[in-house]
């Protein structure tokens, strides 16, 4: 007989699971407006380039501009909702935020990340706050940006949820 008890059916202890639950986040899938001529000019692996066709080339340079554009909503997106105003001119990120901010921030620096990165639930949902929120403003040139990343996770959520699904 065990002494543990489960408490994985309780409302709060799926909440809390759920929130704890890895979920595969692609950096590069968002479908970016990016033209042609403007991916030319990012660099790809010596290994990379070797016995590769063009076609293989080009999915891998917009797969590192999709990454690079999604990295920078996000990040723009944390500094504008942190970012003082009239009436809050002290305003900071607390502790909490500060720690999913900070593993956002591993990613978000790292060059080699690229594509699809594997994250707990809460950091993906903590993020997904500040793009829906409309108190959030980014510069213009980036609006397109951050509707295509919000339809991208929208569109993810839901096949995620159909994979779920019980059949």
């Amino acid at each position: 007989m065990s002494n543990v008890t489960s408490i994985g059916g309780k409302a709060a202890s799926k909440e809390l699971l759920a929130a704890s639950r890895l979920i595969q986040l692609d950096l590069g899938g968002p479908d970016y407006f990016i033209r042609k001529p403007d991916l030319s000019g990012i660099p790809v692996s010596k290994e990379l380039l070797r016995g590769e066709t063009e076609e293989v080339l080009f999915a891998h340079r917009l797969c590192i501009a999709r990454s690079r554009i999604s990295k920078a909503v996000i990040r723009a997106l944390v500094i504008s909702a942190y970012a003082p105003t009239r009436e809050q001119p002290n305003k900071a990120m607390g502790f909490n935020d500060s720690k999913i901010y900070g593993a956002w921030q591993e990613i978000l620096d790292d060059d080699d990340i690229v594509g699809v990165v594997e994250i707990p639930r809460k950091q993906l949902d903590w993020m997904r706050k500040f793009l829906v929120d409309n108190a959030v403003g980014l510069h213009p040139e980036m609006a397109s940006f951050r509707v295509t990343l919000a339809l991208y996770l929208d569109e993810s959520e839901k096949i995620a949820q159909e994979e779920e699904a019980p059949v």
